[in-house]
């Protein structure tokens, strides 16, 4: 309506006189500020946390750091990584290649829901330092909100199921465990 009147009082109006365009500009509501989020490729540094049981009824909180970069991040993304950290309380280590594949919604909060791969090496700090090869599936909900321009700090819960190799006696250990992942990103 307002745009119906400024075309009309601008083609009334002279060269000189502003006439009621201008005073219809001067009192026109605020135009609202959209929010335009990049499709491109992304990154994101992130901490992630769960437990793993072991024979010994002794269970090790992970730690992991991660860094993550999305080379397609629309209304699907898919995900390439790699996140290593210490276990405590032995200070064992785990360091591992990851991959991801999701949905999201792609607005200034994004809901997501990734199902994640991974594998790598896991130092077991014991009496005798073990290393096991481990691999990892798992599925992770969260938002990701951006806070000022493409940055944006991202919260998960999740579910993650590691599976060591050779860990009881050559037999494969594997436990279900819930995670939680808090990043930042661009």
């Amino acid at each position: 309506m307002i745009a119906l009147a400024l075309a009309l009082a601008a083609a009334e109006a002279g060269p000189d006189d502003p006439g009621l365009a201008a005073i219809l500009a001067e009192h026109a509501p605020p135009k609202e500020e959209t929010f335009t989020r990049e499709e491109g490729p992304g990154f994101k540094l992130g901490l992630r946390r769960f437990v793993i049981p072991d024979q010994a009824a002794s269970d090790t909180e992970a730690l992991l750091g991660s860094m993550d970069f999305y080379p397609i991040s629309s209304y699907v993304r898919f995900g390439l990584g790699a996140s290593g950290g210490v276990g405590r309380p032995r200070n064992d280590i785990l360091v591992q290649a990851n991959g991801s594949l999701g949905v999201q919604w792609p607005a200034r909060v994004t809901p997501f829901l990734d199902f994640a791969f991974g594998g790598g090496i896991y130092y077991r700090n014991m009496l005798v330092g073990q290393i096991f090869w481990l691999h990892t599936l798992g599925i992770d909900a969260g938002v990701e909100a951006y806070v000022a321009g493409d940055f944006y700090v991202s919260a998960a819960l999740g579910w993650i199921r590691p599976v060591l190799h050779g860990a009881a006696a050559g037999q494969d250990l594997y436990f279900d465990a819930f995670t939680m992942k808090f990043g930042l990103g661009f």
